[in-house]
């Protein structure tokens, strides 16, 4: 039993040395993220209950890929007729949804919501890393709220959604990369393959990744780990 004790000491300490420890082991910032997305679901429950709000085409295909994929018959991870927008994700969670519930109209929009808020977690620990606790919730509430992200953020458009997770991931391990939260190695591996998911995802999300690669690069990065990232984004880019 002793030594039992002993084994669990060193996983909680090796847990809590991780980043992710250190958000778990913080009950209080853990409890503000999660008031931040019940305020992001609360103020878009009126479009989601609304009997107006029927799926459009794009969301249409959505369902029949989640539909596909529950009957392993997808043709494509990327939207249906095009060779971008890596749908797979929204229909994956879609699909999900059809399983545990049913077919649901609902379902692809929520999906969408899910993987925004995703994003918007992962956007607030940025700031969290960057600045501070509070500085983070506020910006999480700010874009929560904001009307201009209501309609999109609830859209199941075939990856423009999952590519702002994406976009928020890449943003996250530079930052934590840089704060010495991840090896560094590690960080340029990770990043390259997740600007290739946000390029396949939704092209434009790519664009206001630079500055942040640029400043990466000039402010850690060495010539091993710009090897370490080209090398990932172009084996992750021939696989697509």
């Amino acid at each position: 039993l002793s030594n039992m004790n002993k084994w669990q000491k060193l996983i909680n300490w090796r847990w809590r040395k991780t980043h992710f420890g250190e958000f778990f082991a913080d009950p209080h910032y853990f409890l503000a993220v999660a008031m931040v997305a019940g305020v992001g679901v609360i103020f878009r429950l009126p479009m989601l209950m609304s009997p107006n709000q029927l799926p459009d085409g794009d969301e249409a295909i959505v369902g029949i890929m989640a539909l596909d994929l529950m009957g392993g018959e997808l043709a494509s991870v990327f939207f249906y007729g095009q060779q971008y927008g890596l749908a797979i994700f929204e229909a994956a969670l879609t699909a999900l949804g059809f399983y545990v519930i049913g077919f649901e109209n609902l379902l692809p929009k929520v999906a969408s919501m899910l993987y925004w808020l995703i994003g918007i977690a992962l956007l607030m620990d940025v700031v969290r890393q960057s600045i501070d606790q509070r500085s983070a919730i506020v910006t999480g509430l700010i874009l929560v709220t904001n009307s201009a992200f209501a309609f999109w953020s609830i859209k199941a458009w075939g990856g423009v959604v999952p590519g702002f997770v994406f976009f928020s991931g890449s943003l996250w391990v530079a930052v934590a990369a840089h704060h010495g939260r991840i090896r560094r190695e590690s960080g340029a591996a990770l990043t390259g393959l997740l600007c290739v998911f946000t390029f396949f995802s939704y092209p434009l999300w790519f664009p206001p990744l630079l500055p942040v690669l640029l400043w990466s690069w000039s402010k850690s990065w060495n010539i091993r780990e710009l090897v370490i990232f080209v090398g990932c984004a172009t084996l992750a880019a021939l696989v697509w």
